[in-house]
C-alpha cells in the first residue's frame, strides 16, 4: 500500500503526459507517465492493483477496445459511491518472496542501520558492502554506478523519464558534495578520503573545471599530500612533468589526473609552480667571490656597454650576480638591476649577450617590440664602438 493522505487527483492524471507535479522539482515524478505505466505493467502481468481516490475506486485492466476492434488496451474502470476519504492510495498484491527481494530499494522501508548511514545537507552517505555503488534519490533506488566505494541517497538529483541519473558526472558531483559535508562533521576520516583519492575512486572525481568547488577537500588533499611526501613535492600526472620539475628542486609525485586537479587548486598548477620557482633567487654572489676570469668577463661587458651607450649610465653597481633555483635561467631584470647567472660569466660573449638582454628590459617586457628593438640597438652600438676602436 502506497498512500498520500490529503490528496485527491482529477481524472486528467490518467492522460499520458499529464501530471499534477508540473513544475515541482522537489517531487519525484514530473513526466506524467509513471502511474499509467505502472497500471499497464500490473494489468499485463495479472497483478491485482486497486487505487482509492477520494470516494472513487480505480481498477486498471487490459480489455478489448470498443473503438478499435481486435485490439486490447489499458482500461481504467472507475467506481464511485464509496466512503469519501481524502487520500490517494495504491494497493498492489505481489508475492511475499518478490517483496523480500525488492524492499531494500526503499530506504524508508528497509532502513539502514545507524552505522550504515551518514546524513548530510545534500543527502546520505551509505556505508557497507550491500550499498556499495548503489544510487538512491530521495530514498528510492535508481541504479548502480561502477567505481563508487560508497552508496548514496541524493536529495535533489535530476532524473530522466526512466528514473535514471542523467549522467555519470552528475553522480560524481552529488557524491563529492556529500563526502565533503560528511568530512566536515568528522563522519568520514580525512585519511580515508585521501586514500580514496589515491585509488581514483569514482566518488571523488575532479577536473580542472570543478575542483575549485570543493575548498574543504582541496585543503584536506593538499595537507595529506604534504604530510606524506614533504613540502618539496608536487603532484604530476606523468614522468615528463616530473622531469621538468626536477631541475627546480621539486620532486614530482605521479598521481591520477583527478587527484592532481584537486591538489593543484591549493598548491598551484605545474605551470604556476614552474613560473614561480623559475624566477626564485637562492642567493647573491659578491664580486670578490667570483673566479678571476668571471670577474673579468663581467667587468668587460659592463665597460663595453657603458662606452657604447653612455646614456645608460651603466656601472657595476647596476649588476648583481645571482644563483637561481632554475639552473637554466641565465639572467633577470629585477628592481632596476640586471641579475646575471654565475654560470654564464665563464664565457665573455654570453656575459655580454645576457647583460644586453637584461638591460633592454628598461624599454619593455620580454618579447615586447620595444624590448626587441632595444636589444638590436644596443648590439649595433657595441659593434660600432668596438670596430671604431
Amino acid at each position: 500500500i502506497v498512500k498520500n493522505d490529503g490528496a485527491v487527483l482529477d481524472h486528467s492524471v490518467l492522460l499520458l503526459g499529464n501530471t499534477s507535479k508540473t513544475g515541482r522539482d522537489d517531487q519525484a515524478g514530473k513526466y506524467g507517465e509513471g502511474l499509467k505505466l505502472a497500471m499497464l505493467v500490473c494489468a499485463r502481468r495479472g497483478l491485482d492493483m486497486t487505487i482509492r481516490n477520494g470516494p472513487e475506486v480505480w481498477i486498471p485492466t487490459i480489455e478489448e477496445s470498443d473503438q478499435f476492434a481486435g485490439h486490447r488496451v489499458l482500461t481504467v474502470t472507475v467506481r464511485d459511491g464509496n466512503k469519501d476519504i481524502p487520500r490517494f492510495q495504491v494497493e498492489l498484491s505481489i508475492e511475499a518472496e518478490v517483496w523480500e527481494q525488492s524492499k531494500w530499494k526503499f530506504l524508508f522501508i528497509d532502513k539502514p542501520g545507524p552505522r550504515e548511514i551518514v546524513r548530510t545537507e545534500s543527502g546520505a552517505l551509505l556505508k557497507g558492502e550491500r550499498y556499495r555503488g548503489k544510487i538512491f534519490v530521495r530514498g528510492i533506488y535508481v541504479c548502480n554506478q561502477d567505481g563508487l566505494e560508497y552508496g548514496y541517497d541524493f536529495k535533489n538529483a535530476p532524473l530522466d523519464r526512466d528514473r535514471r541519473v542523467l549522467a555519470s558526472y552528475e553522480v560524481a558531483e552529488h557524491s563529492r558534495k556529500i563526502l565533503q559535508e560528511a568530512m566536515a562533521i568528522d563522519a568520514v576520516p580525512r585519511a580515508e578520503l585521501y586514500a580514496m583519492l589515491e585509488r581514483g575512486a569514482g566518488d571523488l572525481t575532479f577536473s580542472v573545471y570543478n575542483a575549485y568547488e570543493t575548498p574543504e577537500l582541496q585543503a584536506m588533499a593538499a595537507d595529506e599530500f604534504i604530510k606524506k611526501h614533504g613540502k618539496d613535492a608536487l603532484p604530476v600526472t606523468d614522468m615528463a612533468q616530473a622531469a621538468d620539475l626536477e631541475h627546480l628542486g621539486v620532486r614530482g609525485i605521479q598521481v591520477n589526473a583527478s587527484m592532481a586537479a584537486l591538489i593543484s587548486q591549493k598548491l598551484g598548477t605545474i605551470d604556476q609552480v614552474r613560473k614561480r620557482l623559475a624566477a626564485e633567487v637562492l642567493g647573491m654572489v659578491d664580486l670578490h667571490e667570483l673566479p678571476e676570469l668571471s670577474r673579468k668577463h663581467l667587468t668587460q661587458a659592463v665597460d663595453l656597454l657603458a662606452k657604447a651607450e653612455p646614456a645608460l649610465r651603466l656601472t657595476l653597481a647596476d649588476v648583481q650576480v645571482a644563483r637561481f633555483r632554475d639552473a637554466r635561467l641565465r639572467g633577470m631584470f629585477k628592481d632596476g638591476k640586471a641579475l646575471m647567472s654565475e654560470d654564464i660569466l665563464k664565457d665573455s660573449v654570453s656575459t655580454l649577450g645576457v647583460l644586453i638582454h637584461e638591460v633592454a628590459y628598461r624599454q619593455g617586457p620580454d618579447g615586447d617590440k620595444a624590448h626587441v628593438q632595444e636589444i638590436e640597438r644596443l648590439w649595433a652600438l657595441v659593434f660600432r664602438s668596438a670596430t671604431a676602436s
